[in-house]
C-alpha cells in the first residue's frame, strides 16, 4: 500500500516558502486549495485549530491563544484582499465598529493586528455558532455596508 501526503498532490505554486519539510498541509475536502494557516501559529500568539466560516473578504477561525491558553475566534481578512488599502481600510473600521458595541449579544473585539501578509481581529467564541449565527452577522454586515453609502 502506497500513503501519499496532501502535500504532494498539491502545485508547488500554492506552497508558502517558509514552510519546514515536515509541515502538515491540511487539505479541507471538497477544497481544491490547502488552508495553510490550519495549525500554524499566527501574529505568535495564537493556534488556529478549525474554519468556521468563510465569506467574501474573510475566513473565521477557532484559535487559541497560546500562552493563556484561550480559545478565540479569529477573522483574517483573505490574502488576495489584504494589499488592496481601500479593502485593508474597511476592515480596520470593521474592527474598530464592532469593538464600540457593548451589548451581551455582540462579540467583544479584544485585539486587532497586521502580519506579513493579512489583516486580523480577535473576539471571543460563540460556543454554539451555527450557520444561522453566520447568517445574521452577514445581515448585520450588509446592514452597515449600506449604511455607511
Amino acid at each position: 500500500m502506497t500513503l501519499f501526503s496532501a502535500a504532494c498532490l498539491l502545485p508547488a505554486a500554492l506552497l508558502p516558502t517558509d514552510l519546514p519539510a515536515d509541515a502538515l498541509i491540511i487539505v479541507e475536502m471538497g477544497s481544491q486549495q490547502p488552508d495553510l494557516h490550519l495549525g500554524r501559529i499566527f501574529a505568535d500568539k495564537y493556534r488556529i485549530e478549525e474554519r468556521l466560516g468563510s465569506g467574501g473578504m474573510c475566513h473565521v477561525y477557532r484559535a487559541r491563544h497560546i500562552v493563556i491558553d484561550k480559545e478565540v475566534a479569529l477573522k483574517v481578512l483573505r490574502a488576495e484582499l489584504a494589499a488592496d488599502p481601500q479593502v485593508a481600510v474597511q476592515f480596520e473600521q470593521e474592527a474598530r465598529a464592532t469593538s464600540r458595541i457593548h451589548h451581551p449579544h455582540a462579540l467583544d473585539v479584544t485585539d486587532f493586528g497586521v502580519t506579513e501578509d493579512s489583516w486580523y481581529f480577535i473576539s471571543r467564541r460563540l460556543e454554539h455558532s451555527t450557520r444561522r449565527n453566520f447568517s445574521h452577522a452577514a445581515q448585520l454586515d450588509r446592514y452597515f455596508k449600506s449604511a455607511r453609502r
